[in-house]
């Protein structure tokens, strides 16, 4: 999935470069439209707030849940295949309230998604989130995050999987 989880955002940074809007309503909305479009293309549920693509959704717990459930619509999720914390403000407080959700949750996979203004503060970013993980004594060995950074200095994303280092 993390090569698709790649592909869907290079195609949501496509989208916001041809709109030529990079508002927080524009990237929150892009980001979800386009990840509910992925798991509906893949036959599983997701929760997020409202997106183009389905009206009806809604969140629960972080920015995007996508699941597997035998259930109807609404009922108890099944298992959690990914959820998906956004956060266009690089603000560092800002970031550590949306990755510590992501610390708690149990999912085949975690994903950050961020904003910042240029190549050399992502890079930072990278770091301090990297920091965190390693830091968390919430986080396992086995967890892994897929950190997706924009910069607008390259007008794209760049991906790291990162895992919590040996202590």
């Amino acid at each position: 999935m993390i090569d698709e989880i790649k592909q869907c955002l290079h195609q949501t940074s496509d989208s916001l470069l041809a709109n030529g809007s990079m508002s927080p309503r524009t990237w929150t909305s892009s980001i979800k439209t386009a990840f509910t479009d992925l798991a509906y293309s893949k036959s599983l549920w997701i929760c997020c707030n409202r997106t183009e693509s389905d009206l009806s959704t809604t969140e629960w717990l972080w920015d995007i849940v996508i699941y597997e459930s035998d259930c109807p619509k609404g009922s108890t999720r099944g298992k959690l295949q990914l959820i998906l914390e956004s956060e266009y403000n690089s603000n560092p407080d800002r970031i550590l309230e949306d990755i510590q959700k992501l610390f708690v949750g149990r999912a085949s996979l975690r994903c950050y998604v961020f904003f910042s203004g240029g190549l050399d503060h992502r890079n930072q970013l990278f770091k301090y989130i990297g920091d965190l993980i390693s830091s968390n004594p919430n986080v396992e060995a086995s967890d892994e995050y897929l950190i997706a950074g924009w910069s607008s200095d390259q007008q794209g994303f760049e991906f790291r999987l990162l895992k919590k280092e040996s202590e």
